[in-house]
């Protein structure tokens, strides 16, 4: 049987560095899709994707982040 591996988006407005059970949770649940091969990526708020580059932090999955000031529109 053939099995295929699935693109997941998984959008949050906070995520790494902020720490907290919502975003360790979402890493976690990130690792173990990777282990099962599929391809998680997160979406989150630029400021949080900055602070990412900023601290040099590297994740084995994608992290894409929303246009700043997004929220702004709403």
């Amino acid at each position: 049987m053939y099995k295929r591996s699935l693109k997941i988006a998984l959008p949050s407005s906070s995520f790494i560095p902020s720490i907290g059970g919502a975003e360790v949770g979402l890493h976690n649940i990130c690792l173990k899709l990777i282990k099962k091969g599929h391809l998680p990526f997160v979406i989150t708020s630029y400021s949080h994707y900055k602070k990412q580059k900023i601290m040099g932090l590297a994740l084995p999955y994608k992290v894409i982040p929303l246009p700043p000031k997004i929220s702004q529109i709403f």
